[in-house]
C-alpha cells in the first residue's frame, strides 16, 4: 500500500485543496504517516496548509491512536498563523481518548 500511496503523495501536493483531500484520504485509509508527510510537503512547498488540512492530519492521527503526533500538530498550529477550530480540537481529543490520555484531553477543553 505504501507503493500505491507514494505517487499520489507527490502528485497531490500541487495545490492546497488537493493536499487537504490527500491528507483526508490517507487518514481514512489509516495511513497516518502519509497524511503527516503530505502536510509536511505542503508546508515545504509554501502552500501554507489551512485549518482544514491540519484538522485532517490530526484526524488521521486520531484514527490511528497517535495522540502524541496529534497534540504536536495542534501545538504547531497554535504557534503559526493557523487557528484551530472545533473540528481540530475534537480530533485532538479523540486522539487522546484512543491513547487513554484523559488528562491531556481535559486540558484541551
Amino acid at each position: 500500500s505504501e507503493m500505491l500511496a507514494a505517487p499520489l503523495y507527490h502528485d497531490e501536493t500541487r495545490d492546497l485543496k488537493s493536499c487537504a483531500r490527500a491528507i483526508s484520504s490517507f487518514g481514512k485509509a489509516t495511513h497516518w504517516q502519509w497524511a503527516l508527510r503530505t502536510l509536511a510537503a505542503a508546508q515545504a512547498a509554501d502552500l501554507q496548509p489551512d485549518v482544514v488540512a491540519h484538522s485532517a492530519a490530526i484526524g488521521a492521527c486520531a484514527r490511528a491512536g497517535q495522540w502524541r503526533h496529534a497534540l504536536g500538530l495542534l501545538a504547531a498550529m497554535r504557534t503559526s498563523d493557523v487557528m484551530p477550530n472545533v473540528i481540530t480540537i475534537n480530533a485532538a481529543i479523540s486522539a487522546c481518548e484512543k491513547g487513554e490520555q484523559w488528562q491531556q484531553a481535559l486540558g484541551l477543553l
